[in-house]
């Protein structure tokens, strides 16, 4: 069965026309996505020190890292069902509310049991926050460009969590206090947060659940959206989603595992120390954040079509320079990898969100949700193996599966082209164009 019919109107009414409205929505998913990237990037280092104020050892404490997982696995499809019913601004506010206690739980938790607890009802909550975050950026601005800018503000929180974690144990002799300060900020926001849904909802600029828009709505499709949306398990059936979910699958296992093994890896395959190997992740995050916030700038001179291809091939690429690092056991050649790999998955994963925004319309939320559940799948599965290859197996395994991730990549976009290019109704082909120019044009 082919994927459901695409529309390029929004899910839901955005929450004001003015642009200054546009402007203090992405403000606040702006903040929401920089605490995020700072609890994700600080919780790591700051494992030993929960360790010791649980009783428990390092293993056990980063079993935190797999609540985390466990519970984003199931936060974004519940997201995704939610937001078929209310409105995007309410159902951030409820992800972030589950977010912001939970990080509470675990910074200040003295069980185990209790953290463990708490880091995935964190998870469930960084998942529709998440998910709710990006569909919403989607909304206030036309295209991948905003898309971009909020992902790119996810990696400086990313940047920085580390640096300050670094500072509180050189100076306090624990990261806890950095990890607590974070937590703080995210309390605060929350509270900024609720204060706008509360105004949204006083001017009666927040509708109860996503409306359709009328069919004259400019810069829509012109064809009006169906009375209800598609039932969830309809959805499933959909060629186009399953592609996308692939492409996530791929997509969130490679950098998840960079993120994770990258520096090891070097280590084991070149000999670097892990200072540099350290440096190199470091410079990997810089380049992966630097290329979002280009890719918000140029999103209306670019296609999505071209941006997908271009950060695919580059993966590609990137993986094949690991590779040959391990095997001829050279430095250069694994920084030069990492690069690659920085620049080519920085602007995918928004790109990709932006093109399902459009071509599912008010089905969006849940298709989203379920591709984004898919690539926590990925992230949970084959970040391990990644591992167990490098440290039972050597540097070699362990480079070949980060070639094979962007190999399934390849493929999988090249299934999501065929699905759209075999699609009924001409506005498919509006998601692979600038987002800048009007519906209606050729495909090149």
């Amino acid at each position: 069965m082919n994927s459901p019919p695409p529309s390029t109107a929004p899910t839901s009414v955005p929450l004001a026309a003015a642009p200054a409205s546009a402007r203090l929505l992405l403000a606040l998913i702006c903040l929401a996505f920089l605490i995020l990237g700072m609890a994700q990037a600080g919780v790591g280092p700051t494992l030993p020190d929960l360790a010791r104020q649980t009783n428990s050892s390092t293993v056990e404490a980063g079993g935190a890292l797999s609540a985390w997982f466990a519970g984003a696995l199931i936060g974004f499809p519940v997201a995704g069902l939610l937001l078929r019913r209310f409105a995007h601004l309410r159902v951030l506010c409820l992800g972030w509310t589950a977010f912001a206690l939970g990080l509470a739980g675990m910074v200040f938790s003295p069980s185990l049991v209790w953290m463990l607890v708490a880091a995935w009802v964190l998870g469930l909550g960084a998942g529709t926050l998440v998910l709710a975050g990006n569909l919403l950026a989607a909304q206030a601005a036309p295209g991948a460009g905003a898309l971009n800018l909020v992902n790119a503000i996810y990696g400086v929180g990313a940047i920085a969590s580390p640096a300050l974690v670094g500072l509180a144990l050189t100076q306090l002799g624990t990261g806890l206090p950095a990890l607590r300060l974070v937590c703080g900020v995210a309390l605060l926001g929350l509270l900024v947060a609720l204060v706008v849904l509360a105004r949204a909802s006083y001017a009666g600029g927040l509708p109860p659940r996503p409306v359709a828009l009328p069919a004259s709505a400019p810069g829509h499709a012109s064809e009006a959206l169906p009375a209800r949306p598609a039932h969830p398990l309809d959805m499933l059936r959909s060629r186009l989603l399953w592609a996308c979910c692939a492409f996530f699958f791929t997509y969130v296992a490679v950098e998840v595992s960079l993120g994770g093994w990258l520096t090891i890896l070097l280590e084991r395959a070149t000999g670097m120390s892990m200072a540099a190997g350290a440096a190199v992740m470091s410079w990997f995050w810089v380049l992966l954040t630097a290329v979002r916030f280009l890719a918000a700038w140029a999103g209306r001179h670019v296609t999505t079509r071209q941006t997908l291809r271009c950060g695919t091939g580059l993966c590609v690429a990137g993986g094949t320079l690991l590779v040959l690092s391990a095997a001829l056991h050279s430095p250069l050649l694994g920084i030069a990898g990492a690069s690659l790999f920085g620049l080519g998955l920085g602007p995918i994963m928004p790109t990709l969100t932006a093109l399902m925004q459009q071509a599912f319309g008010r089905d969006a939320g849940w298709a989203a949700g379920v591709a984004m559940s898919t690539g926590s799948l990925g992230a949970a599965l084959v970040p391990w193996l990644v591992g167990a290859a490098v440290v039972h197996l050597g540097a070699l395994p362990g480079a070949a599966i980060l070639l094979f991730m962007p190999l399934g990549m390849v493929v999988s976009l090249a299934l999501v082209e065929r699905c759209l290019h075999q699609h009924p109704q001409a506005h498919a082909a509006a998601i692979l164009r600038p987002s800048g120019q009007q519906a209606g044009a050729s495909l090149t």
